[in-house]
C-alpha cells in the first residue's frame, strides 16, 4: 500500500512541479500540463516520451535540480513503475491524478494573462483546494477502499476525503503566503477578503510577510517571560532549606516511590533564570524591524501579566493593515 501511494504521490508531484514553476510562461505551463494529462490516458496515443521531449528544455541544470525537478526529469521511469502496478491499483489512481492535471491546467489558463493565480473568492479557493489535494484524498481513498471494505465505512471515508485535503491545502496556504507569492507570483488569499480590509492583494502579501515578522518576535518574547515566571515560581534551595529524604528505589510495586531527581531540575532553573530575563527596551528591538509603530499609537506591552493582556498583541498583529486602510481612505 505504501508504495502504491507513493507512486500515485510521484505522479501528482510532477504536474504540482510544472505548475509552481515562475520559469515557465503560464501558456507553455498550461501546454504542459495537457500534455502530461494526456499521457496518462490510457485511450490517447500521446506518449510520456512526448512529455519528457516537451518538458526537457525547462529543467534546471542536472547539479542545480531540486528534489522536485529530478522526479521530473525522471517522468519516464515514474511512469514505468506505474506502469508495472496491478490493473486495480492504476484504475485507482488514474482518475484523481488525471483530474488534479487537468484542474492545474484549467487554473493556469484562466490566470494566464497576470502572470500567477489571484484566487477572487472563497468559493475558487475551496474549488482550487479540491483539484490539489481533494483530489489525492480520493487517490488514497480509492486505494484504501480496494479490499473488504464495509459500506458504511467506504461512504464514511469518501465522506471525508476531500474535506481532510482542503484542510492540508488551506494550511499550506497559509504557512506559504510569502513564499507563494515572492516565489511563485501567485496569491490563493481571495481578494474578497483583502478588498473588505481595503488591502488590494499584491499589498496584502507583502503586510502578510510584517505580520508574521511581528508574530514570531511576540511569541519568542512571550514564550521568555513564560518561562521567566516558571523560573521565578521554583523555590531557592539554600544551605538552610530543608532537604527531601530520599525515598527508596522500587520496581514499581507499589511497596516505596521512584526517587525523582528535582533537585538537579530546581538547580538548573535557578542558574539559569538570567538567561530568561526579557528587558522592556530589547523586547522593542526586537520587534522594531517588523513594523514600527507611530509616534502616537500605543507601545506592545511585552509582558502579558493576565488574559486579557492578550488584546494589545492582537491589536498590534492587525496595524499593518488598518494603517493601511486609514491611509488609503484619506
Amino acid at each position: 500500500m505504501a508504495s502504491h501511494i507513493c507512486i500515485g504521490y510521484l505522479l501528482c508531484r510532477i504536474a504540482d512541479t510544472v505548475e509552481d514553476s515562475s520559469s515557465i510562461a503560464p501558456d507553455e505551463q498550461a501546454h504542459l500540463l495537457r500534455l502530461y494529462d494526456r499521457a496518462l490516458d490510457s485511450d490517447d496515443d500521446t506518449t510520456v516520451d512526448e512529455f519528457v521531449a516537451a518538458v526537457q528544455p525547462h529543467l534546471p541544470p542536472e547539479g542545480e535540480q531540486s528534489d522536485d525537478w529530478m522526479v521530473v526529469a525522471n517522468t519516464a521511469r515514474v511512469f514505468r513503475t506505474f506502469e508495472a502496478l496491478p490493473e486495480d491499483v492504476r484504475e485507482a489512481v488514474t482518475p484523481p491524478v488525471r483530474e488534479l492535471v487537468s484542474g492545474m491546467a484549467m487554473f493556469v489558463e484562466r490566470y494566464s494573462q497576470t502572470g500567477g493565480l489571484r484566487i477572487q473568492s472563497r468559493e475558487e479557493l475551496e474549488e482550487y483546494c479540491y483539484y490539489a489535494a481533494g483530489t489525492v484524498g480520493n487517490l488514497i481513498t480509492n486505494l484504501v477502499t480496494r479490499g473488504n471494505v464495509d459500506s458504511e465505512r467506504r461512504s464514511r471515508l469518501y465522506d471525508t476525503a476531500e474535506e481532510f485535503g482542503l484542510l492540508l491545502q488551506l494550511v499550506n496556504i497559509a504557512k506559504d503566503v510569502h513564499d507563494d507569492y515572492t516565489s511563485e507570483n501567485n496569491v490563493y488569499l481571495p481578494a474578497d477578503w483583502l478588498d473588505d480590509a481595503g488591502v488590494p492583494q499584491e499589498e496584502g502579501c507583502l503586510l502578510y510577510t510584517s505580520l508574521m515578522a511581528r508574530g514570531r518576535a511576540i511569541r519568542d518574547v512571550y514564550k521568555r517571560q513564560h518561562a521567566r515566571r516558571v523560573g521565578d515560581s521554583v523555590p531557592p534551595r539554600g544551605r538552610d532549606a530543608p532537604r527531601t529524604r530520599r525515598q527508596p528505589r522500587t520496581r514499581g510495586d507499589g511497596r516505596g516511590r521512584q526517587n525523582l531527581p528535582t533537585g538537579g531540575v530546581r538547580r538548573r532553573l535557578r542558574d539559569e533564570r538570567c538567561e530568561l530575563r526579557v528587558a522592556r527596551r530589547d523586547a522593542r528591538n526586537h520587534l522594531a524591524p517588523a513594523v514600527p509603530p507611530s509616534d502616537d499609537e500605543p507601545r506592545l506591552k511585552t509582558t502579558p501579566r493576565r488574559r486579557s493582556g492578550l488584546g494589545s498583541v492582537f491589536e498590534s498583529l492587525l496595524r499593518p493593515f488598518a494603517s493601511s486602510a486609514a491611509e488609503r481612505g484619506g
